[in-house]
C-alpha cells in the first residue's frame, strides 16, 4: 500500500521500536511488552499503534515508516496507552477481552451479512479500512474479494485470536479504534466498513467518533455501516445479559448526523442476524462523502413557501422556527422508531414569542392575518396576551429583558402567569394552523401532524433533515416572504423593508453579555481561554466561541473571556478543531464557574441547546464539550466559515 505522506501536515520522524505499554482491562491496569509504530515530532511521540509482537505492526504504517528518517526509541507509557484505550465503554470492552476465543469463533463460523453489499459499496482494488474488525472476519472476506484491506479493534486478544489461524491477516491487523484512529493518517482510504461498532459508544464519544470516520476518507469515499434493531424495528438500547452496552443509536440519526458532515446517503437496506437471534436484525447503510443525493425534500418545503395559499404568516412563522432549531437547537427533536422526527411544540412556540414579540409591540399596528385591524374583532389570537407581556417589560429591557428574566427564574407571579397562558394560545395556534394545513391540510401532501400525547410536531425524516442542512437557506427566505406578505396584509400600508427590521431584530443583541462579563471580573479568572495568556482584570473580551453572526446565541455556554487582540482577531471565525481539545480543561471550568454564579439561566440555556438537563448528570461538563465541539464542526462544514486559532 502506498504510504500516505502526502495527506501528513507536519515534517515528522518515522518510529518504530519496543516499549512498555500500561493497558486497563476491565479498569485493572495492566503491563503490556510490545512494539509501536508512530512519528516523532519535536520532543513529542504520536503512537499509532500498538501491538505485542513486531509483525503485526500493519504493513502500511512499516512503509510509512521507511519511507522517512528512521528513529528507534521508547515512548512514554500514556502516550501508549491513548493509542488502545479509545471511546468504547469499558465494560463491553471487557467482554470481548474475556470471551475472545469464543467471539472469535462464532463470527468466524458465519458469513457478516454485510459482505453482501461489498460489491456495491467498494470499487475492485481499492484500500478499504474495517473499523471495529474485532477478529478479523470481514477483514478476511474483502482481501479475498480482491480489496486491500486492513483493520483496527481496540481489543488486542480478538485480534490475536485470528492471527492464530490466518496468516494472511499478519501485517493488516492492529489495535487502534474510534474516535481519533491515531494509527490512521488523514485521507488514507477509499472505503471504511464500521459494522456492528457504533451502537457500543457512549452518547458524548458519538460525534467524535463518526468525525473520525469521515477523517481517513478520501473525497468521493464509500462509508459502510450496520446498526441493530429489535423485532419492533426500534434500535437496540441498554445493557444486554452479557453487560454489553447499546446507545439506542437510530439508523435516522446516524443519517442526519452524517449528512451534517457532508455524507449522501446512497444506499439502505436490512439484514437477518447470522447468529441466529430471533430477536434482532441490522440496518445497513450506505454513504458517499462528498457527493450529491438524489431528489430531497427541500422540494416539498420550496412548494409551501412559495405556492401554498397563505392567508396569514403561520406557516412562515412555523417554517423559520423549524429551520432554526434544525440550525442551533437540533438536539431537541426526537427520533422515531418509524422513520419520523418529534419537534416539541413549545419549542416552536418559545421561537414565535420572539418573532411576533417586535411587531406586537412597535407602536403600530401591523396585521399578520388578512382582514385584521386595530378595531377587528378576531385579531391573530395572541396579540393581546403579548401586548399586556410586551408592555410589562417595555421599561426592564424589553424582550431581551423578558428572555433573561425567564430563564434566570426572576419572572414574578403574575408574569409566570401570563407567560403561561401566551404560551397556550401560541400553541394551540400553531397546531390548529400551520401545522394542519401546510402542504395541504388533510391530503397525502400534509408534511406535519400533531400527537398530543407527546406534545410534538410529527414530519418524516427526510423534512427534519432539510431544516437542519438547509436552515440558512429556509430561514432567509421564511423573512422574505413574511414581509412581502405583510406589506400585502396591511394593504402596502406598511413596508416590506420595515418588517424586515422587525423579524431580523436579535431577541439577545450581540453585546448584551453582562452577566458573562461581570462573572469573570468577579470570579477573577487570569487567563484567556483560547491562549491560557494571562488577562487584566478590567482590560478583557467577552467572546462567542460560535461567533453571533453565524447562531445568534448568547447562551452563558457560548461565552469565554478572552484577552482584546485575540477577539479582534477571530472574530466572526470559529476556532480549530485543535484548540477547541487542547483547551477542553479551559472550556470546563469557565462553564462550572458559570453554571455556580448562574445556576437557572445556565441550566435552561444548556437544556435548550442539549435537549435535555444535562447538568443533573455529574457528566454533565464533558456531555456539553461533546455536544459544543460538535456544533462548531457542523458549523463550519455547512456555514464554510474560516477557522481560527492564536
Amino acid at each position: 500500500m502506498r504510504g500516505p505522506s502526502s495527506d501528513l501536515r507536519f515534517p515528522i520522524h518515522g518510529v518504530l521500536g519496543p516499549f512498555t505499554a500500561v493497558g486497563a482491562e476491565g479498569g485493572a491496569p495492566q503491563r503490556k511488552p510490545g512494539y509501536f509504530c508512530g512519528f516523532k515530532n519535536q520532543s513529542r511521540v504520536t503512537v499509532l499503534c500498538t501491538t505485542g509482537d513486531a509483525d503485526k505492526v500493519p504493513e502500511f504504517l512499516r512503509e510509512e515508516c521507511k519511507q522517512r528518517k528512521s528513529f528507534l526509541g521508547k515512548t512514554r507509557q500514556q502516550e501508549a496507552v491513548k493509542a488502545v484505550d479509545r471511546g468504547l465503554d469499558l465494560q463491553t470492552r471487557k467482554y470481548y477481552s474475556e470471551n475472545a476465543s469464543d467471539v472469535a469463533r462464532r463470527y468466524a463460523s458465519v458469513s457478516g451479512g454485510i459482505d453482501s453489499w461489498f460489491d456495491v459499496a467498494f470499487p475492485k482494488g481499492s484500500q478499504v479500512l474495517d473499523v471495529g474488525c474485532a477478529a478479523g472476519r470481514d477483514v478476511l472476506l474483502l482481501l479475498k474479494g480482491g480489496w486491500d484491506a486492513y483493520g483496527v479493534d481496540p481489543c488486542a486478544e480478538l485480534i490475536d485470536e485470528d492471527l492464530r489461524t490466518e496468516p494472511a491477516l499478519k501485517g493488516r491487523l492492529s489495535c487502534d479504534a474510534i474516535p481519533e484512529l491515531q494509527s490512521i493518517p488523514d485521507q488514507s482510504f477509499e472505503g471504511v466498513l464500521c459494522s456492528a461498532v457504533l451502537m457500543h459508544l457512549p452518547e458524548e464519544t458519538l460525534f467524535d467518533a463518526v468525525f473520525g470516520l469521515r477523517r481517513v476518507l478520501k473525497p468521493g469515499g464509500r462509508l459502510l455501516v450496520s446498526l441493530p434493531l429489535d423485532t419492533n424495528g426500534s434500535p437496540v438500547n441498554g445493557r444486554d445479559q452479557k453487560g454489553r452496552f447499546f446507545n439506542g443509536l437510530s439508523p435516522d440519526r446516524l443519517e442526519l448526523l452524517l449528512s451534517r458532515l457532508g455524507f449522501t446517503c446512497i444506499g439502505r437496506g436490512e439484514n437477518a442476524d447470522t447468529l441466529g437471534r430471533d430477536d434482532r436484525k441490522w440496518v445497513v447503510l450506505l454513504f458517499a462523502l462528498g457527493t450529491d443525493g438524489a431528489e430531497r425534500s427541500i422540494d416539498r418545503i420550496e412548494s409551501v413557501l412559495n405556492r401554498d395559499h397563505k392567508v396569514a404568516t403561520y406557516k412562515l412563522a412555523l417554517f423559520r422556527a423549524l429551520a432554526e432549531i434544525g440550525m442551533t437547537q437540533y438536539n431537541r427533536a426526537k427520533w422515531l422508531a418509524d422513520g419520523r422526527v418529534a419537534v416539541p411544540i413549545n419549542v416552536v412556540a418559545e421561537k414565535w414569542l420572539e418573532y411576533y414579540w417586535p411587531i406586537v409591540s412597535c407602536g403600530t399596528f401591523i396585521p399578520q392575518i388578512n382582514g385584521e385591524k386595530p378595531s377587528s374583532p378576531k385579531p391573530i389570537a395572541f396579540r393581546r396576551l403579548m401586548r399586556d407581556l410586551a408592555e410589562r417589560f417595555r421599561p426592564r429591557g424589553g424582550l431581551a429583558g423578558f428572555l433573561i428574566a425567564k430563564r434566570s427564574g426572576k419572572l414574578d407571579k403574575e408574569e409566570k402567569n401570563l407567560y403561561g397562558q401566551l404560551m397556550g394560545k401560541l400553541i394551540n395556534t400553531i397546531r390548529v394552523g400551520p401545522v394542519r394545513y401546510s402542504g395541504g391540510g388533510g391530503t397525502s401532501l400534509q408534511i406535519f401532524s400533531y400527537e398530543p400525547s407527546s406534545g410534538c410536531i410529527l414530519m418524516e425524516r427526510g423534512i427534519w433533515q432539510e431544516f437542519c442542512l438547509m436552515g440558512a437557506w429556509v430561514r432567509d427566505a421564511t423573512i422574505l416572504r413574511w414581509a412581502e406578505l405583510t406589506e400585502r396584509l396591511s394593504r402596502n400600508e406598511v413596508a416590506a423593508g420595515r418588517v424586515i427590521g422587525l423579524l431580523i431584530e436579535d431577541p439577545l443583541p450581540e453585546r448584551e453579555v453582562s452577566d458573562a462579563r461581570d462573572l469573570f471580573r468577579k470570579a477573577e479568572i487570569t487567563e484567556s481561554v483560547w491562549s491560557g495568556a494571562p488577562l487584566a482584570k478590567r482590560n478583557f473580551d467577552v467572546d462567542h466561541a460560535i461567533p453571533f453572526s453565524l447562531w445568534r446565541c448568547n447562551d452563558l455556554w457560548n461565552l469565554f473571556p478572552v484577552n482584546s487582540s485575540e477577539n479582534r482577531n477571530k472574530k466572526d471565525k470559529l476556532p480549530s478543531r485543535r484548540l477547541i481539545l487542547g483547551r477542553k480543561r479551559a472550556i470546563r471550568q469557565t462553564w462550572e464557574k458559570t453554571f455556580e454564579a448562574f445556576p437557572v439561566r445556565f441550566r435552561t440555556e444548556a437544556a435548550s441547546f442539549s435537549g435535555a438537563t444535562i447538568t443533573d448528570d455529574p457528566r454533565w461538563p464533558d456531555i456539553l464539550f461533546s455536544l459544543f465541539a460538535e456544533a462548531v464542526e457542523v458549523t463550519a462544514i455547512q456555514r464554510g466559515a474560516e477557522r481560527w486559532e492564536p
